[in-house]
């Protein structure tokens, strides 16, 4: 037995109708999950920044801690503060897709000026005689400058703001060549590099959900 099928609408509209059908159910579980995308986000960042190398020496209060002259007891502090910074200048934009499916679903991530984390109060520390240091625009975007000229830093536990060491005449401080960050790349572009794949996979989860 034989069977045919025969098309009375014209390839393109069947296309068209259904593009329209998909971008429809795309646009319906993109609204129903924004609340999940924007707290896997959050959830992402905390664990990417928090998990560079920068952030663990602060939050631990170990080496950088102290060349940075970071109170003792304040590392965690601090990298709380700067993991949350980012988190809240990060967004999920949504445009409804169209028939022809465009539209737009983007995840955007910490902005390019830094000035979210630049403004942290708790991105300074202050010397004994009333000086602002600002360790995280050094960490951030002052590279390999460097940062003191006249005096070094010697780790010796007990010494100093940190209790980890403090800074001695001679020679210069600037911070070490695998943490020091320019604009274009630091210890927040780092965090987000590579991480294509795992975006990909929350789109993922949410059009299955």
């Amino acid at each position: 037995m034989a069977f045919g099928l025969k098309l009375i609408d014209p390839f393109s509209v069947i296309d068209s109708r259904i593009n329209a059908a998909i971008s429809e159910e795309v646009n319906k579980r993109l609204i129903r999950n924004k609340g999940f995308i924007e707290a896997q986000m959050s959830k992402m960042i905390q664990m990417w920044v928090r998990a560079q190398p920068e952030m663990l020496e602060i939050g631990l209060e170990k080496r950088l801690a102290g060349m940075l002259g970071i109170r003792k007891g304040l590392g965690p502090t601090a990298v709380d503060s700067i993991v949350m910074a980012v988190v809240a200048a990060s967004s999920f934009r949504f445009a409804r897709f169209d028939k022809q499916m465009r539209g737009v679903a983007e995840l955007n991530f910490q902005p390019t000026t830094f000035l979210n984390l630049l403004g942290l109060g708790t991105g300074h520390t202050k010397t004994k005689n009333g000086a602002d240091l600002h360790w995280l625009d050094w960490l951030l975007m002052q590279g390999n400058k460097m940062i003191v000229v006249g005096y070094h830093y010697e780790p010796e536990s007990g010494r100093g703001r940190s209790g980890l060491g403090a800074m001695d005449q001679g020679g210069a401080f600037r911070i070490p060549p695998e943490m020091a960050g320019v604009s274009t790349d630091n210890f927040i572009t780092r965090a987000f590099s590579g991480k294509e794949k795992d975006i990909m996979n929350l789109f993922q989860r949410v059009l299955a959900r």
